[in-house]
C-alpha cells in the first residue's frame, strides 16, 4: 500500500512558509544582511532555485553541494523501471481523470487521516524553532500561533473534493510536462544548473497546487517586510515580520558574514 502523499506536502508547506518568513520582494544582492534576507525571498517568489542556493549557501557549501550532486550515484534498474512507467503515465492521453481514478480511494483514505496529521503540527513548528536555536519566549509564541494557523489549514482541508483534485492533478501532469524530461536516462544525465532550473519549474506547480487548497505561498512572500540589521563583527540579526494563514508574526533571522556577503545561519 502507498504511503499518503499528503504527510510530504505538509512538510513542505511548513518548510516553506519558514523560509519565506526570513525573506522580502526583490533581488538586491547579499552585500548587507537585509539584503541577503530580500534577495532570497526574491528568488522564493520567481521560483529562482539557483539564486536562492546562491544565497543562503557560502560559496564552500555550494561547491560541495554541486559536487556532491555530480557524484551522485546513478539510478537503479528498477528505479528507472518505476519512473518511466510513471512518466508514461502522465503523459498519456486523458492521464489526469486515470490517474484520479487510480488515486481516487487514496484520498478518501488521507482524508480520514487529516485529524492525526493535524495533532503534530504545533510540535513540528516549534521543533523548527529548536534549530534554530531560539529560546525566545517570542519565537516560541510565533511557533505556537502558526501551528494553529497550520493545524486549522489542514483541519480545513477537504482532500476528497474531486473538483479540487482533478485540478491539482492536472497541474501535476502539466508541470511534468513542462519539464521536458523524456525518460531516467535523461533524468541521470542532468546538469547541476539543469536539475536547479527544472527544480524551480516544480516549485511553481507544488505553489499552484497549495493555492488550489487555499495556502498562497507568493501572498506570503509578498507580504515580508524586513526591519534594521543589528550587526555585532560577523553576524547579525534581523527581524522579519509575515503574514501566512491570516497569522501575522515576527522572525529574528540570523546571518553570518562570510567574506564581503551575508547568509542565513543554517545549523549544521
Amino acid at each position: 500500500m502507498k504511503k499518503s502523499p499528503i504527510p510530504m506536502i505538509v512538510v513542505l508547506t511548513v518548510v516553506i512558509g519558514v523560509i519565506a518568513w526570513f525573506f522580502v520582494n526583490h533581488k538586491p544582492s547579499n552585500k548587507t544582511p537585509d539584503g541577503a534576507i530580500k534577495g532570497s525571498v526574491a528568488c522564493l517568489r520567481d521560483d529562482d532555485i539557483k539564486g536562492l542556493l546562491e544565497r543562503v549557501l557560502t560559496p564552500d557549501d555550494y561547491a560541495k553541494l554541486k559536487k556532491d550532486f555530480e557524484s551522485k550515484p546513478k539510478m537503479s534498474a528498477s528505479d528507472k523501471a518505476q519512473f518511466n512507467a510513471a512518466l508514461t503515465q502522465i503523459s498519456a492521453d486523458n492521464a489526469e481523470d486515470t490517474i484520479y481514478q487510480l488515486i481516487k480511494p487514496k484520498l478518501a483514505e488521507a482524508q480520514g487521516g487529516i485529524a492525526q496529521i493535524k495533532s503534530g503540527i504545533p510540535s513540528m513548528i516549534e521543533g523548527i524553532v529548536a534549530m534554530q536555536g531560539s529560546t525566545k519566549d517570542a519565537d516560541k509564541k510565533t511557533a505556537q500561533e502558526m501551528g494553529t494557523a497550520i493545524g486549522k489549514w489542514i483541519g480545513d482541508l477537504k482532500l476528497d473534493d474531486e473538483a479540487k483534485a482533478k485540478k491539482a492533478i492536472g497541474i501535476v501532469c502539466s508541470t511534468v510536462r513542462k519539464l521536458k524530461i523524456k525518460n531516467a536516462d535523461e533524468l541521470d544525465a542532468l546538469t547541476f544548473d539543469q536539475a536547479l532550473d527544472k527544480g524551480g519549474k516544480a516549485l511553481a506547480g507544488v505553489k499552484k497546487v497549495l493555492d488550489i487548497y487555499g495556502l498562497s505561498l507568493n501572498d506570503t512572500l509578498g507580504s515580508v517586510k524586513v526591519g534594521k540589521p543589528e550587526i555585532s563583527g560577523e553576524t547579525a540579526t534581523v527581524p522579519v515580520t509575515s503574514t501566512m494563514l491570516g497569522v501575522t508574526t515576527t522572525q529574528s533571522a540570523k546571518l553570518k558574514k562570510t567574506g564581503d556577503r551575508w547568509y542565513v545561519d543554517i545549523p549544521k
